[in-house]
């Protein structure tokens, strides 16, 4: 399970039977705070919408390294 860390910039990985966190990841964007949209698990991916109002982007991450394989400018 993955989660925005809410007291920071990273993207947390969550081991959903115990709670704790197996990974770190940092966000796609220059300025984490605040402007992380959404975020889905695809299995093999980690899809994350965000970035400023009007300038929002689809990154989709290497779940394990955070790197970013796709970037799909919207705005």
């Amino acid at each position: 399970m993955f989660v925005k860390d809410v007291h920071g910039p990273d993207i947390l990985e969550i081991d959903p039977a115990t709670g704790a966190i197996v990974n770190r990841l940092p966000m796609p964007t220059a300025n984490a705070h605040g402007f992380q949209i959404g975020m889905a698990f695809d299995g093999t991916f980690l899809w994350v919408l965000a970035g400023p109002v009007g300038n929002d982007q689809i990154y989709k991450l290497d779940p394990d390294s955070g790197g970013i394989v796709e970037l799909h400018k919207l705005g």
